[in-house]
């Protein structure tokens, strides 16, 4: 099956490089691996080029988020045009037209912005406590174009539970909560920059569509869009802010040559140069999350970090990817595969053993405290009476 991934990808996309054919094997060996090397995936993601091309991200991008794609459920809930966000999402799609690529026939933009709106009014129905927001459609459009209809949408119903779960609220705090995470980031690593954007009072708005919408809103180039889903696929779900911050370090020289004030600088960091080397960034990004984790900027920064649950839910993400079969297991399953049963019976066996723990605790420290007396009194009795000798 290995070889079979490997020939298909080599027909489909030129490898002209040893490191790249390299890539490949190591990618196809984790994901014909029984369970699946989820680590492996995530490294080679976010490592140098990401998942290379289409043919690899088809594969790979369900995989590290736990999906099945030969175990997708055909939607049978009520009508997609009744949901009462359907005329802004329908607004939203016909505006990204610049976002298909050129080559497409009028009736195959059609068909896509007809797929595109299917999948997000499906997700609002799906989840009926989410909260659509402008940019949404955006992500969900590089999905569609690597992966078709259904699987993106199984991949989104992913996204939205965690990565993306914060945006999606309707307190619009826990978002701005996240994108706060971007100020100590900035401060920690160059103190100075960061004095002077905030001097220009230039607030983080700058940053608001990099972060909700993956960067895919103000990245044209499609293959770097994909480049920029690949990292955050495999990555925890600020790496978005980390990635800005990235960019704004990396555009140090140019801020600091403006003026000091919030248009001159807003204008600047608002708008993406066309040559940036993702690659440079990724790293830097990655750079930045290890020197200063989540939990090191919330302390600095005074942000509650569990207030959102994009924080809170990732460890049950993480294990939701674990277990998983390779696709030539899965094509031949009747039914689903077992390993989020088996994430259930995780998370229910944790919540009982805390209880049996929490109500058990006075019982256990009473039958201690009546052994500690009971043997002080007989310890007592021996040494009185010289049994001891």
């Amino acid at each position: 099956m290995g070889e079979e991934i490997i020939t298909e990808v080599k027909t489909l996309f030129p490898i002209s490089e040893a490191w790249q054919e390299h890539k490949v094997r190591h990618i196809c060996a984790a994901m014909t691996s029984d369970p699946v090397d989820i680590e492996i995936l995530r490294r080679q993601a976010i490592s140098k080029d990401g998942l290379l091309c289409k043919e690899l991200r088809k594969r790979v991008w369900p995989k590290l988020m736990g999906v099945s794609i030969y175990h997708i459920p055909p939607y049978k809930g009520p009508s997609l045009f009744s949901h009462k966000e359907k005329a802004q999402v329908i607004l939203d799609v016909n505006r990204c037209g610049r976002r298909i690529p050129k080559d497409f026939s009028d009736v195959r933009c059609t068909e896509l912005q007809d797929e595109l709106t299917r999948v997000i009014l499906r997700l609002l129905i799906t989840h009926k406590e989410l909260c659509y927001y402008q940019g949404l459609h955006d992500i969900t459009l590089t999905l569609l174009l690597v992966l078709g209809e259904d699987v993106t949408f199984a991949v989104m119903n992913i996204l939205v539970q965690y990565h993306l779960r914060d945006f999606l609220d309707t307190n619009i705090n826990y978002t701005k909560q996240i994108v706060n995470y971007l100020s100590p980031i900035l401060s920690l690593e160059d103190d100075e920059l960061q004095n002077f954007i905030e001097n220009s009072e230039c607030q983080n708005f700058f940053s608001l569509s990099w972060i909700i919408t993956w960067f895919t809103h103000v990245v044209y180039n499609e293959q770097q869009a994909c480049r920029v889903i690949d990292f955050f696929l495999a990555s925890h779900p600020i790496m978005p802010v980390y990635l800005s911050a990235s960019l704004v370090l990396h555009r140090r020289d140019e801020v600091l040559a403006q003026e000091c004030e919030m248009s001159a600088v807003h204008g600047l960091l608002s708008k993406l140069p066309e040559n940036l080397d993702y690659d440079t960034l990724i790293n830097e990004a990655c750079e930045l999350y290890d020197r200063y984790p989540p939990s090191t900027v919330a302390s600095y920064g005074g942000i509650r970090l569990n207030d959102g649950l994009m924080n809170r839910t990732y460890y049950k993400f993480q294990r939701l990817t674990r277990r998983q079969r390779p696709d030539q297991i899965l094509a031949t399953l009747p039914t689903p595969p077992s390993h989020n049963n088996w994430l259930l019976f995780e998370e229910n066996m944790f919540t009982f053993l805390m209880r049996l723990l929490l109500y058990s605790s006075p019982v256990m420290i009473g039958i201690a405290v009546y052994w500690w007396i009971g043997h002080q009194q007989v310890f007592e009795f021996i040494k009185n009476t010289n049994y001891l000798l």
